[in-house]
This record gives structure tokens, sequence and C-alpha cells, in this order.
């Protein structure tokens, strides 16, 4: 083995580190993120549920329209963060279910 050749396996061991942590950084900030948009998510749905009990359709139709699409993108952010290593309330479990509940959805469906 050359000098060249030594000088190069041990200079891409600390770039590797220093991959592996700016992932995990990622990584951390995607979790964060959708645990943000999770909470965003939940409080939707109760004003949708409060709006359906005063008949305010229209306010429902609207709030379940931006859940829909807020639970799209964390569904995306799901697979991504997935990819990284980690895991969302919306990650399979392991029969294959995922642990977050659909719009519109209740327990034991």
């Amino acid at each position: 083995m050359t000098e060249d050749q030594v000088g190069v396996g041990q200079s891409t061991m600390p770039l590797i580190r220093d991959v592996e942590l700016q992932l995990a950084k990622i990584r951390k900030q995607l979790e964060d993120v959708f645990n943000g948009m999770h909470l965003t998510h939940d409080g939707i749905l109760v004003a949708a549920g409060a709006a359906r009990s005063e008949t305010k359709f229209e306010l429902e139709n609207v709030l379940r329209s931006l859940a829909n699409r807020l639970q799209g993108q964390m569904k995306l952010m799901t697979r991504v963060i997935e990819r990284l290593g980690g895991r969302t309330p919306m990650s399979e479990d392991a029969e294959g279910r995922p642990e977050l509940m659909s719009v519109g959805e209740k327990k034991g469906d």
C-alpha cells in the first residue's frame, strides 16, 4: 500500500462521520417539524368537530380539506424520516397499520 492510498482512507472517515452527524440532525429536525404538523392536524380535527356540532358545515368542509392536505404532507415527511432511519406516529406498526388515524377515521375502524 502506498502513502497516497493510506491518506485517502484516513481522510474519508471524518467525512463519513460528518455526513452521519448531519443526517442525524436533519432527521431530528424533520421529526420535530412532523410533531408540530401532527399537533396542527389534531387541532384542525377538533375545530372541525366543533364546527359540525354548531352546524357550520362550510367551516367544517374547509377545515377537513386542510386536515387532508396536511395529512398528505405528513405522509410524505414520514417516508423521508423513515428513509433516514426514524419513525413517526404514521409509521406502520408490525402488522402494517399506521399508528396515526386518518381524517374521519375512528378507533376500531
